[in-house]
């Protein structure tokens, strides 16, 4: 095995070491290329009236990393960009998701330079297996797209604000025992060095690799070799592989990219070599769901009955020689100028909603008996042409919404409970008594309030409504934009925070 001889210097970090791995830089730059999902977001809010909030949420795709002398370069692929409003009513300490506008895709890399000596990367087996960039100092930030750019002053504040970029993951059911790794690297006459230990390295030359083996034949081009220390693994002690052999690459390659081909004793441990899978494709990005064109902005809307008219704007290219319609309740109405068009949500309703005063609910709640029907419409205004089609909907609360919801992490989706606020505070009413009402959108909602997205073709969004059946007598419910699989559960929670 061309594994090239491996030289010890007396550091002391050297029996901190668990693992060596070598290769030919411009090989495991190879790797890299192919690219790898890499999800990451960018939250830029700004509060546009009391207790109303907007977020600019611009996401990443892919990662590639690059590794060079003394320069370790990230570039995170631009995806898409969307803006979500959240508000928050007058002593109710929880924020509703009331629109979502359409999808502007993007392009272009983001590419965060930082020096090899003062970057690493870290393993930790509690975050799912999350395989993270680390650095200290400041970084340098260019987009290309498709010339070299000043990038958006946001993307520098997020990224030197967490000093911190998730490139992959590693199997960790193949991983039983190894918690938290940390990875150092270092560039050496077109190799590289990558030297992993359970705590942090200190030293900058814990082990080089010579560039002759003891047969005097150089390391393969296409290869990464790995030193198992006899001392840190009984395995290797007794000349076998170590378990962790098969999956250890994933520290310093993409998951998938490589697989063990050979393996012999060593003075030190034991050796394995690494070469490239040829059954790995380069990775795809992660797209919305639903394939309809979703660049008409507002995508959804929650609106109060005789609100002002919402303007219908294209977020990307517009669609040519298209037909706008309005279809659903066709309570409001579909208008244009010579800006272009906007739907006008119905005035009021007729006759007037009767309210109950004496209820429980701080909000004031609508006789049933004063009105037929759901106390919200829905109305969707569709454009399309021969080939796409963009749709905007709008849900109209013809009365106000007694009740609010909070939310909740759950591994299939998303928790949903009803809340409301009574004269002696706040209260969740129990699942027992809540209907659940899918507005728009083909998520589906348990009889508990898990929220899901449909297994098949789902809506990027649903709009649901719950309705309190505490007492019949009145309307008690609650109104929110669910918006899911748009962007992840995280994203979702930290913009209700």
């Amino acid at each position: 095995m061309s594994a090239g001889k491996f030289d010890r210097p007396d550091s002391d970090d050297d029996d901190a070491v668990m693992v060596s791995l070598w290769g030919k830089a411009a090989f495991i730059n190879s790797l890299w290329a192919l690219r790898s999902p890499s999800p990451h977001t960018i939250h830029d809010t700004r509060e546009l009236i009391h207790g109303v909030w907007e977020t600019t949420l611009t996401r990443f795709g892919e990662v590639e990393l690059t590794r060079g002398q003394n320069v370790l370069q990230v570039s995170l692929y631009r995806r898409d960009e969307t803006v979500i409003r959240v508000s928050q009513r007058s002593g109710i300490d929880a924020k509703q998701i009331i629109k979502v506008d359409g999808i502007n895709p993007l392009t272009g890399q983001l590419c965060i330079l930082m020096s090899a000596e003062k970057s690493w990367i870290t393993y930790d087996k509690s975050s799912a297996g999350a395989l993270s960039v680390e650095w200290k100092d400041q970084a340098a930030y260019i987009l290309w797209n498709p010339f070299p750019l000043e990038p958006p002053e946001r993307y520098q504040t997020y990224f030197e604000g967490l000093k911190k970029i998730t490139v992959g993951s590693v199997d960790s059911e193949a991983n039983p025992s190894l918690e938290k790794l940390y990875i150092v690297e270092r560039f050496s006459g077109g190799q590289l060095v990558f030297m992993i230990s359970e705590r942090p390295l200190a030293s900058a030359t814990v082990a080089l690799c010579s560039q002759e083996n003891s047969d005097d034949q150089p390391l393969a081009n296409n290869a990464l070799v790995a030193l198992f220390r006899s001392s840190k693994f009984p395995e290797a002690a007794a000349g076998r592989e170590p378990a962790e052999a098969r999956w250890l690459y994933q520290l310093v390659a993409p998951r998938g990219s490589m697989k063990v081909v050979g393996g012999e004793k060593d003075a030190g441990g034991w050796l394995t070599e690494y070469g490239k899978d040829s059954k790995r494709r380069a990775g795809v990005s992660p797209r919305t769901a639903n394939q309809n064109i979703q660049t008409l902005s507002p995508h959804a809307r929650i609106v109060q009955a005789g609100d002002e008219p919402q303007r219908l704007e294209f977020v990307a290219t517009p669609l040519s020689s298209a037909n706008w319609t309005l279809t659903g309740a066709k309570r409001g109405k579909l208008e244009s100028d010579s800006d272009g068009y906007f739907y006008v949500p119905p005035i009021s309703l007729s006759p007037a909603a009767v309210f109950d005063e004496s209820v429980e609910s701080l909000i004031p709640a609508a006789y049933r008996s004063s009105f037929s029907g759901l106390p919200v419409v829905t109305d969707v205004v569709q454009v399309a042409n021969a080939t796409q089609t963009a749709m905007s909907t709008f849900v109209t609360t013809v009365i106000p919404p007694t009740h609010f919801f909070r939310f909740g992490i759950h591994p299939d989706g998303l928790e949903l409970k009803l809340w409301w606020v009574t004269r002696t505070g706040e209260r969740q009413v129990p699942a027992e008594r809540v209907k659940w009402h899918v507005l728009s959108g083909n998520g589906m909602v348990s009889a508990q309030g898990l929220f899901v997205p449909a297994t098949q073709a789902p809506s990027s969004v649903t709009i649901v409504m719950a309705e309190d059946l505490s007492d019949d007598s009145v309307w008690l419910y609650g109104i929110v934009i669910v918006p899911l699989p748009l962007i992840a559960v995280d994203d979702v929670m930290r913009l209700l925070e």
